[in-house]
Parts: structure tokens; C-alpha cells; sequence
């Protein structure tokens, strides 16, 4: 039942739900970006330029996430980099990055409504953005607008030593009326999951999508995906793989079956600290909206008649 579904869990669904709806107006179709692109790199980039040094904390992000970003855009020919004076790289929006930037708005209401139209009850999505803007005011850090790992080869939000993360305190003006759904979903995504992997040898992220996924007897290791995430759970001796070429079956080592027994008591762990950090009626309320929205949303894929196959 979508009640019993954790926090994180409802967090993820409607990000994904509003993912879907950005990518039907484009977003990650030539010449438009991702929606991770646009919040974790073009959105503080400008026709002017950024010095290089200052994206990680504009963008709450580790260095070698923006560096990762900065290198992508370049290639689709929305930003390039120059050499300031004293050597500085500085970042700044090409042609084709401008005209992106100022369909972006636009695009991002368009998406919003449409994703609002799905839920099919617009007091639904008020009540959700609400008990977010809420909860996110209240979280000590600032947070990136798209969920974000450390870097490509280490799934958590900080890193095994951080030297390239920098925490980037809360202001106490306001930070949150003006963002997006998807940017105030993903604060609190990356906020639950930095104090989740304070508990967990293993990234929320993987625990969630690779760990929780293997059941005893195994399972095919193709379904599992490439990721560098993935090759990190078998370098690291979480996850094993037995078989022939083509018919590999993963399955948890000793230390795997460790975080997936204990994944459900550190999920309640977070919870629990969160009421009593930031107060029971501000959980109760975030939580409330998303199973109001995930039961809308499993209501109307019921009702939606099965498509005939061709």
C-alpha cells in the first residue's frame, strides 16, 4: 500500500512523476538539457560568466560533480570555458545556452501544470508544495535542486572523505518560495539521504536500487544495470557474482545482506530524528501530501483501460 512506502521512496516517485513531465516538453532532447543539467549546472551559469572556483557552492555540488557537468554542457555547446587573467577558468552561457536559458522558465511552468494535471486534484499538489517549502526552510543546509552523488564512482551525497563537498549553510531569508517543485523535492531527497549514509556503508541511492533489489536466490545481473554504482557494490565486496558469460546472477555477500536487513530500521531512524528535529505536524504533513498524491496516482493508473498489443 503506498502508506507503508518510506519517505524517500514517496520523495523519489514524484520526482520522477515531474522528470517525466519535463522531459514531455523537451527537456533532454537536443537543443534542450536534463532536468539534472539545467539544475545542477546551466541555472547559475550567465551570458557574462562564472568563475569556475565558485559553481560547487552556488550549485552544492563536489567538485568533480560540477567538473563532470561543465564537461557535458560544453559538448552539447551550451557553455565554454575561458582563461581569466590570472588563470581562473571561468564558465559562461554560449548562443545556443542563452536561448535555452530563456526558454527555461517557460518550459518549467508548462511541465509543472501538466505533471499537476496528472495528480488530478490541484488542492493535492498546493498541500504537497506547501508541507516542502515548510520542511526545506527549516533544513540547516542548502541542498542541490537535482539529486546529485559525490561523483561518478561514489553514489553518496558527500564522499568517503569529502575534500570535494563543501557544506553550504541555510540563509535565513527566504530560499524557498521561488524554486521549483522538483528543486525543493530533491533538497529534501539529498537531506534524507546525507543523514541515511551517516548510518549506512552504502549510498541511500544503491541501498534503495541495487541492494533492495537482490533477492535471496539472486538475480539476473544484466537487470541490475551497468552503473559505476553497481561495479562499486562488487568492488567492495557487497555484492557477489556467480555464473557463466551472458547468465550472471548477483547476489548479496554477508556485508550486502547487512545494509539490506538493516535498511528498513535506518529509513525509521531518519524519520524519527526528523520529527524530532524539525517537528512531528511538519513530517506528518509532508508525508500525508505524498500518499494523498501516490494513492491519486495509483487510482488512476487502475482506471486507465489496458492498451491492446499490435
Amino acid at each position: 500500500m503506498t502508506a507503508s512506502l518510506p519517505l524517500p521512496s514517496l520523495l523519489l516517485a514524484v520526482l520522477s512523476g515531474l522528470e517525466r513531465a519535463y522531459t514531455g516538453e523537451g527537456a533532454g532532447s537536443s537543443p534542450i538539457p536534463s532536468l539534472d543539467l539545467w539544475a545542477n549546472l546551466l541555472r547559475a551559469v550567465n551570458k557574462a560568466g562564472i568563475d569556475r572556483r565558485e559553481l560547487p557552492a552556488m550549485l552544492r555540488l563536489s567538485k568533480r560533480a560540477v567538473r563532470s557537468r561543465v564537461s557535458l554542457a560544453a559538448r552539447y555547446g551550451l557553455v565554454e570555458e575561458l582563461k581569466a587573467s590570472r588563470g581562473e577558468g571561468i564558465v559562461r552561457l554560449t548562443l545556443r545556452g542563452s536561448a535555452v536559458a530563456a526558454r527555461w522558465k517557460a518550459l518549467q511552468q508548462t511541465a509543472e501544470e501538466h505533471w499537476e494535471a496528472t495528480v488530478g486534484m490541484h488542492w493535492s499538489a498546493k498541500l504537497l508544495r506547501a508541507s516542502l517549502e515548510d520542511l526545506v526552510a527549516a533544513l540547516p543546509l542548502e541542498h542541490p535542486h537535482y539529486p546529485a552523488s559525490y561523483g561518478a564512482a561514489d553514489a553518496s551525497i558527500t564522499g568517503g572523505n569529502g575534500e570535494d563537498w563543501k557544506a553550504v549553510p541555510r540563509k535565513e531569508s527566504d530560499t524557498v518560495s521561488d524554486l521549483p517543485l522538483s528543486a525543493l523535492i530533491s533538497q529534501t531527497l539529498v537531506a534524507f539521504a546525507m543523514q541515511y549514509e551517516e548510518q549506512s556503508p552504502v549510498a541511500l541511492s544503491l541501498s534503495t536500487d541495487v541492494i533492495r533489489r537482490i533477492p535471496a536466490g539472486g538475480r539476473p545481473l544484466g537487470e541490475l544495470g551497468t552503473s559505476p554504482g553497481v561495479s562499486a557494490l562488487l568492488r567492495h565486496g557487497f555484492v557477489r557474482v556467480s555464473g557463466t558469460s551472458g547468465r550472471e546472477i548477483a547476489s548479496l555477500t554477508p556485508r550486502g545482506l547487512a545494509v539490506h536487513c538493516a535498511y528498513e530500521q535506518r529509513i525509521h531512524a531518519v524519520e524519527t530524528s526528523w520529527r524530532e528535529t524539525f517537528g512531528n505536524d511538519r513530517v506528518t504533513a509532508l508525508l500525508y501530501a505524498l500518499q494523498e498524491i501516490a494513492w491519486l496516482n495509483a487510482a488512476l493508473t487502475r482506471s486507465q483501460p489496458a492498451r491492446n498489443e499490435v
